[in-house]
């Protein structure tokens, strides 16, 4: 089966997930930046993306995320606006560390195959049942890169990100 495929069902089971409990949804900013200086015209070194996050509460410690970021015209050197779900697991509290995976979709169609992040981050209670998130991501190109990521984790390949969610 291809990587699409199972990442479409990946989805699909998770969001069969979210029809009863605790929900979140929000929206949401991340900065990202390119690892090196790139000098090709028309490929921007950094920007925003914006980003629509639902949370499930899976009890007191883990959550299920589920993202899609947005990226404006010249992203990686695309001509149109690209798009990114994510779905990411979290444990944790107010300090929380999480594993996720994601897959971009360009304007030539989705990407071969998917990247993996961890997360780390910061989510308090800002007024009841709205909640500020602060968080720190790391992408990685295959799961090895990740799993080594205490070897070879660089900040030229962090970003940050930011959301507010509602409870419903």
């Amino acid at each position: 089966m291809k990587k699409t495929g199972q990442w479409i069902i990946l989805m699909s089971l998770m969001t069969g997930m979210a029809m009863a409990g605790e929900n979140r949804l929000g929206i949401g900013a991340h900065y990202w930046k390119t690892v090196d200086n790139v000098d090709v015209q028309d490929i921007q070194e950094d920007g925003l993306a914006y980003v629509l996050t639902y949370q499930r509460l899976l009890g007191d410690l883990f959550r299920l995320g589920l993202e899609l970021e947005y990226y404006p015209d010249e992203f990686v050197g695309s001509t149109d606006a690209a798009y990114s779900p994510q779905a990411i697991l979290t444990a944790g509290g107010g300090l929380y560390a999480g594993l996720g995976v994601g897959m971009g979709y360009y304007e030539d169609g989705w990407a071969d195959e998917p990247y993996f992040l961890l997360r780390g981050g910061l989510e308090i209670e800002l007024l009841p049942g709205i909640y500020g998130d602060i968080h720190l991501n790391y992408r990685a190109e295959t799961f090895d890169d990740v799993t080594n990521a205490n070897e070879e984790i660089d900040t030229d390949v962090l970003t940050v990100g930011v959301a507010v969610r509602f409870d419903y």
